[in-house]
């Protein structure tokens, strides 16, 4: 696999000194290990490699393998969330989060200023809160299998809606794809940036059906693909 390939990717990530399991594509994991959610979708998680859409270390281990090869690796903390930095845990004053009606108690996570935190403690007034990403400081044990690599344009913008969780369809035909459904007008300026942008051959993206052509003016600055909500935890 090379930087630019698409691929459904199958994994299991668990923090390695514990085996506790903080993501995985499986249903019959989930269950297993007690974490299923009965409104999540759990199907093969789509990586463009190149598009750092997974931890790095993850992302290079996988450029190293083949479609249907299944593999297992720990991956150390710089090349995952990092070091935990004592700077990012931080002491607030009780008054602040009351101001915003919001009563913290250990454990809760809390947003402060587009930050977000676990609260640690709440005493004397004051909430203690670490901002470290939960799997700052830990190796990561993944067990993975490429299931399929998505070969042809059609194949990868059928794919992106799908990452994109939009209700649409996509017809390619040349260098245009053709989106049909509900794609509001907020995204379709940053659905179109990536898919000429990794899609290769696709210049011209154009829209049909419901949601409003964008506006210039209004159009929102184009982005990368956003960090994976795959092979990344939100707690642990």
């Amino acid at each position: 696999m090379h930087d630019g390939d698409f691929i459904l990717l199958d994994f299991v990530g668990r923090v390695a000194d514990t085996g506790k399991v903080f993501d995985c594509t499986l249903q019959e994991d989930a269950e297993r290990e007690g974490i299923r959610h009965p409104r999540h979708a759990y199907r093969p998680a789509l990586v463009i490699l190149g598009a750092h859409m997974v931890i790095p270390g993850l992302e290079e281990r996988l450029k190293g393998l083949l479609a249907g090869q299944e593999k297992e690796f720990t991956i150390p903390p710089a090349e995952a969330f990092g070091p935990r930095s004592p700077g990012l845990v931080r002491t607030l004053p009780l008054a602040a989060f009351l101001r915003q009606k919001v009563q913290p108690v250990p454990n809760d996570v809390v947003d402060v200023d587009g930050a977000q935190g676990r609260v640690q403690s709440v005493s004397g007034g004051r909430v203690r809160v670490d901002f470290n990403h939960p799997l700052a400081g830990k190796s990561l044990a993944y067990r993975v299998r490429i299931t399929k690599q998505l070969a042809t344009p059609q194949e990868q913008v059928e794919e992106l809606l799908r990452f994109r969780e939009l209700p649409a369809t996509a017809t390619v035909a040349g260098e245009q794809a053709t989106i049909t459904g509900t794609v509001p007008a907020f995204a379709q300026a940053a659905l179109k940036d990536l898919i000429t942008k990794w899609v290769k051959g696709i210049t011209v993206v154009t829209f049909a059906g419901e949601g409003a052509a964008p506006s210039p003016a209004a159009q929102p600055e184009a982005s990368a693909p956003p960090a994976p909500k795959r092979a990344r935890a939100k707690n642990a």
